[in-house]
Order: structure tokens, then sequence, then C-alpha cells
């Protein structure tokens, strides 16, 4: 355990921020952007709590 969460929400804006700015300097609509980020952000908070139960289940007595 390295004392991190799963959801970190600064670096989750950071992410959006950068993401966004790409976006724009490729011609595509910051909705689109914001919701993909979403899903995949989404997805991979799943699999996280997933991982950590399986282990917190695995390791416990």
């Amino acid at each position: 355990d390295l004392g991190l969460t799963i959801f970190q929400l600064e670096r989750w804006k950071e992410l959006l921020h950068t993401r966004s700015v790409w976006a724009a300097e490729l011609g595509l609509r910051q909705e689109f952007i914001e919701k993909l980020c979403q899903l995949i952000h989404d997805e991979s908070i799943q699999l996280q709590q997933q991982r950590w139960n399986s282990n917190n289940t695995t390791n416990s007595f």
C-alpha cells in the first residue's frame, strides 16, 4: 500500500484539462473528450476496486 487512494481529484482535474486542450488542438468536441475520459476513468476505478477487494480477501485471515 503506497497510501494512494483509488480516486485522486487533483490528478483527475489535471488529466481532464490537458486532454481538453489536446482535443481542442485536434478539432474534437470537448463534450466528446470529457465523456470518453469519464468512461475510461469509471472503468479504471472499477478494475482497481476489484483488484483491491480481491487482494484484501486473499490476504485476510
